[in-house]
């Protein structure tokens, strides 16, 4: 859906706004004979995105924390959180998508911005998990501090109190796929573009000149950590919904400079 608007509109000054908007919505209705789910990319296949037979199109399988009737995460008698693989951690498909772009004319200066955003659906930060793992993240300062993982034993359903170090050792044995599963949901400033247009005068042969400021991906609103939302370790395949030291999205300034004759 999109819609278009002119709030205001005088004989120096105009106002235009540009608004979409993109609901989505996949089920997996079939899959082949016996078969479950069908892998569609990944790490050798776990953690991997599939097509679950039941599911939106695009599941995160991976491993996951083991849970009672509760919700609540079991541990051993060590303290450390109880996972098992092949677990469903969420759809990478967003809900919905959409934008709004608008510009600012007044005399021959103008002002354009647009802004993309994104609601729904889910991503796993593998970046986050190996920087934690290789003690190079800020989260992993406190490597030094005591630590209680809050969950209860497995065997006397009892709140956990064993004390940790959330050192190398804890990250090798704690560490699942669960822990690194963020809601995708970002807000992004596409575009800014500023400049002015004019007619030069005593120059028959010349239309029009524009000069003009641009840039593009100038900011990024998500509490996903370390990573672009947009960035994919599978290029543009279905194997979508996984970021492990892929590339950003780049940001980039220029200038405009337009002679029409």
């Amino acid at each position: 859906a999109a819609l278009r608007l002119t709030p205001i509109k005088t004989q120096d000054f105009r106002w235009d706004l540009n608004f979409n908007f993109s609901r989505i919505r996949t089920k997996v209705l079939e899959t082949y004979k016996g078969v479950d789910k069908i892998y569609l990319g990944g790490f050798s296949g776990n953690p991997g995105i599939y097509a679950v037979k039941g599911e939106r199109y695009g599941t995160i399988i991976g491993g996951g924390f083991v849970r009672n009737d509760k919700g609540e995460i079991l541990v051993d008698n060590d303290g450390v959180p109880l996972y098992e693989d092949g677990k469903n951690l969420g759809h990478i498909e967003p809900d919905w998508t959409g934008g709004v772009s608008t510009s600012f004319n007044y005399k021959g200066f103008y002002l354009n911005a647009t802004l993309d955003v994104r609601y729904g659906g889910y991503m796993l930060n593998a970046t986050e998990s190996l920087l934690d793992y290789y003690g190079v993240s800020k989260k992993t300062l406190n490597r030094e501090q005591d630590y209680i993982f809050p969950g209860v034993n497995a065997e006397t359903g009892l709140a956990n109190d064993v004390v940790w170090k959330q050192d190398r050792t804890w990250y090798l044995y704690a560490q699942n796929d669960e822990m690194y599963v963020y809601k995708n949901n970002w807000a992004k400033l596409r575009e800014l573009a500023i400049g002015y247009s004019f007619k030069p005068s005593g120059i028959e042969f010349l239309r029009n000149m524009e000069i003009g400021l641009y840039g593009r991906n100038l900011f990024l609103w998500t509490k996903i950590p370390h990573v672009d939302p947009e960035s994919s370790s599978f290029g543009t395949g279905n194997g979508q919904g996984v970021s492990r030291f892929a590339f950003p999205t780049t940001r980039s300034f220029g200038v405009n400079f337009k002679i029409q004759f």
